[in-house]
């Protein structure tokens, strides 16, 4: 059964593409497998821009034979071929239109070494391939034309219209489904001429999918004369049905297995309902240019001069390792770089492509071919057209689980005229053992590190809020970014997640969310400190570490003397501790920040202070201190909201509220009934409370 359902927008626009919108073509992917709805003409170019591959479509469905659904299917299917396709195709087309169909494939001088299955569907058939069902339905169009519905073993569903007027037959075959993708060509101001030509108005949509009872509805097949104002479209379609998005070209859905006893109720998720359905911003809002890709600096100049040697006919190595933590950017950087350059790309996952045979069946052929153009024609890497491959989770590819796996990556190493980016989160899974050094020294290793998380706050939360439309308080994107350690994907997921229970982000809102793994990031930085014997390896761990070094220093104090059990070693320890806490004050003082380094280098030294290894476990404790300034912060916040509670009660300033403090805490102590009227009055909090107690019986 599949685990990931994916739905990307490849084309969103009606009759003839706009700059804005391509035409009709919607990518369904169902783990490793996409079932294409509609191909209008430059789809294998938009794939080019999108999250998906076309090698992994293994359906396609045509619902009618205008040329803005069907056309871009000749050059797609030639250009699998050019990249070494060996696996079936089966493409689905309505009744009585197989012949037309066949002759579209075979344009020109077209010949296919892979198997071409073309089948006739009709309304009220079913198919079934694997853990994937079909069921189809009669559109309203002015051609034979037909709606689809795709099931897999999960229980979710997605429902596309194709061009249809109203039909009871499409909203009969939606019933319940998680995501309908219906035609909304205009608004009702045109509603009349879309009728009379086999298409629908949002509100006409938004009123199938009420009737269907769906959860998500998704607009599509927009015209272009409401360019720049779709809201007109979005605001009928909401005021029928609330849970509906407008598509746009590259925007990503996510139909996601409800976990168990998890309620979450949003204007796109609806309570109770059996999946949960989530526009992916992480797509939206990644880097289009190698210049946008926030951080990591040293990553992208290496990464860049790599590439430009491979421009110069030189390559300085055949691969790139990219290594670093999940959600840092190496894989938006190698995509940003190929879009600077002008590459064409070929993505694979380690967890696709399985054998050394698979592997080079796929990344062999492309990689030892020149590059041709999105027309699928070839052009001599002379002219500077280069394919990069691209092997994502490429530590995935260890012997045991992936039988031969880093055999195929050297072969392709060995036989390739093209670049290749191994994509790694552990550097040692794929280059341990006798195959692992061989893959080392063949390949330019490039680190990529951890984001700091107040760049990760206001160089990208901010500004995706601002996108959005999003009120934002600058302590909750900060709070968002500390609780995933330097993951930007999870960061903008758990934006999205808070979003969708206010427009309005606070700190309050994002504190529904859990801590992804902070106190372990840094619990394992101070274990690799303390265990370990070796200065820059220190070095490295704390500047992969996600938080500020005052921080670690606070850490190193409270546990050195935990660890280090020989007196010399412990002060030793911690004199290198209490020199870092030095240079953290005179950059703090002086606002010169550069001190830091001085402060990590003594940092780091603690871990050759001692003369001796310590074994066994030690049960490392959290900073006292911090827990100290958290209680006493607290304590001042309580402080602080209580005066200003009685200043706007007394219309007094808080100057003259603490004047009279005393004496309203000893009432507050000894009088229940103005205890109760205070109470009543103020909604005083239980920190509150304790502060007027404490002060009135001092």
């Amino acid at each position: 059964m599949a685990s990931t359902l994916r739905i990307v927008f490849l084309g969103t626009g009606a009759s003839r593409p706009s700059p804005r919108r391509n035409v009709s073509s919607v990518a369904v992917q169902l783990d490793s497998s996409i079932v294409l709805l509609d191909v209008g003409e430059a789809t294998q170019h938009r794939f080019m821009f999108a999250n998906a591959s076309p090698m992994k479509v293994d359906y396609v469905f045509i619902s009618h034979l205008h040329g803005d659904h069907f056309l871009g299917l000749p050059p797609l299917l030639q250009s699998l071929g050019f990249m070494g396709r060996r696996r079936p195709l089966r493409i689905l087309v309505p009744e009585g239109e197989l012949h037309e169909v066949w002759k579209a494939v075979n344009l020109g001088y077209s010949s296919f070494r892979y198997p071409i299955e073309i089948l006739e569907v009709s309304p009220g058939e079913e198919l079934q391939f694997g853990d994937i069902v079909f069921r189809f339905a009669r559109a309203l169009h002015g051609v034979p034309a037909l709606a689809v519905r795709i099931e897999e073993g999960r229980g979710r569903s997605v429902v596309y219209s194709g061009d249809t007027a109203p039909s009871p037959e499409v909203a009969e075959l939606a019933r319940g489904a998680s995501v309908l993708i219906h035609d909304a060509l205009c608004a009702s101001d045109r509603e009349r001429r879309a009728n009379l030509y086999g298409h629908s108005s949002s509100r006409q949509a938004a009123a199938v999918a009420r009737a269907a009872g769906v959860q998500l509805l998704i607009l599509t097949h927009v015209s272009q004369a409401y360019e720049g104002r779709e809201d007109v479209i979005l605001g009928e379609a909401r005021e029928v049905f609330p849970n509906t998005v407008l598509a746009e070209d590259l925007m990503e859905v996510v139909v996601r297995v409800r976990p168990p006893h998890r309620v979450l109720g949003s204007r796109f998720i609806e309570k109770g309902s059996s999946c949960l359905v989530e526009t992916e911003v992480v797509e939206k809002y990644r880097p289009r240019s190698l210049r946008n890709v926030v951080g990591n600096e040293e990553a992208k100049r290496e990464l860049l001069e790599w590439a430009r040697s491979w421009e110069k006919g030189d390559p300085e190595s055949k691969c790139v390792i990219l290594e670093g933590r999940p959600g840092i950017g190496k894989t938006s950087a190698a995509l940003a770089l190929a879009r600077d350059l002008g590459w064409s790309v070929i993505e694979l996952n380690a967890s696709d492509v399985r054998t050394e045979q698979r592997l080079k069946a796929i990344a062999l052929r492309g990689a030892e071919h020149e590059g041709f153009t999105d027309e699928g024609t070839f052009v001599s890497s002379l002219r500077g057209k280069r394919k990069l491959i691209i092997l994502d989770e490429a530590d995935n590819l260890y012997e045991t689980a992936d039988r031969g796996g880093r055999r195929g990556v050297i072969a392709v190493l060995e036989k390739s005229k093209q670049p290749i980016v191994l994509i790694v989160n552990d550097l040692y899974a794929l280059t341990k053992g006798v195959l692992g050094g061989i893959l080392k020294k063949r390949c330019k290793i490039i680190h990529f590190r951890p984001i700091n998380y107040k760049v990760i706050a206001h160089r990208i939360l901010k500004r995706v809020c601002e996108s959005e439309g999003l009120r934002c308080d600058p302590k909750a994107l900060e709070l968002i970014a500390r609780k995933n350690g330097g993951d930007v994907r999870a960061c903008l997921n758990d934006l999205q997640a808070v979003s969708m229970l206010n427009r309005e982000i606070t700190p309050d809102l994002v504190g529904v969310l859990g801590y992804r793994d902070i106190r372990e990031n840094i619990y394992s930085a101070i274990i690799k400190i303390l265990k370990g014997k070796s200065l820059r390896g220190s070095l490295r761990v704390i500047g992969d570490t996600q938080e500020d070094p005052e921080m670690i220093m606070y850490w190193l104090a409270e546990n050195v003397p935990l660890e280090y059990r020989d007196p010399e070693d412990m002060v030793r320890g911690m004199e290198f501790v209490s020199k870092a806490s030095l240079y953290l004050g005179m950059a703090k003082r002086r606002q010169v920040w550069s001190l830091w380094k001085y402060a990590m280098d003594m940092m780091a030294a603690v871990s050759i202070a001692k003369r001796r290894e310590y074994h066994g476990r030690v049960k490392y404790k959290f900073p006292e201190f911090l827990k100290q300034m958290s209680r006493l912060k607290a304590l001042r916040d309580a402080r602080k909201s209580l005066k200003l509670k009685l200043a706007r009660l007394l219309h007094l300033s808080s100057a003259q509220v603490e004047e009279i403090l005393t004496m309203v805490a000893s009432l507050y102590v000894r009088d229940s009934g103005f205890r109760r009227t205070l109470d009543r009055f103020l909604h005083l909090s239980e920190h509150e409370k304790s502060i007027l107690e404490a002060i009135g019986r001092a």
